[in-house]
């Protein structure tokens, strides 16, 4: 009966990450060496990991205010039905439009960032109740 020892493990991981929008991949490697008194065996072994993707999703949103028509960029990026990252681009000619929707923006990304796409419901953001309509709109397009 032939006698084999383990010798030694050797595990290497790699990964590559970027920010927001970006896949995260990764791998895996170990190699075993089994040695008996004729032989040494080196034997890889390769175990993928999932890859676990971000994604994003950028619309220009028209929505409706008493004094017409208003347009903003959104965008989201979630990961599993989940909100990672939310921004939002002002893009309002009037003046009080345009300070609620700076507001708005600067708020976004803290108010719905851990939140679920599927049931998605929030609070007035920064007191920008129509823009906040409007980002709930959006979020309901992705499903």
């Amino acid at each position: 009966m032939t006698q084999f020892h383990i010798v030694a493990a050797i595990a290497l991981f790699s990964f590559t990450t970027t920010a927001f929008g970006a896949t995260v991949s990764g791998e895996i490697t170990s190699k075993s060496i089994v040695k008996n008194p004729k032989t040494t065996v080196v034997t890889p072994i390769k175990k993928a990991i999932p890859k676990i993707v971000v994604r994003t999703y950028t619309r220009t949103v028209s929505y409706v205010t008493p004094t017409g028509k208003e347009s903003i960029i959104f965008t989201v990026r979630y990961k599993n039905g989940v909100i990672v990252g939310a921004s939002a681009t002002p893009k309002s000619k009037k003046s009080a439009s345009l300070i609620l929707q700076r507001a708005f923006a600067r708020n976004l990304n803290k108010a719905v960032s851990g939140k679920s796409i599927k049931n998605f419901d929030i609070e007035v953001i920064a007191g920008a109740a129509l823009e906040t309509q409007a980002f709930e709109e959006f979020i309901q397009k992705i499903i």
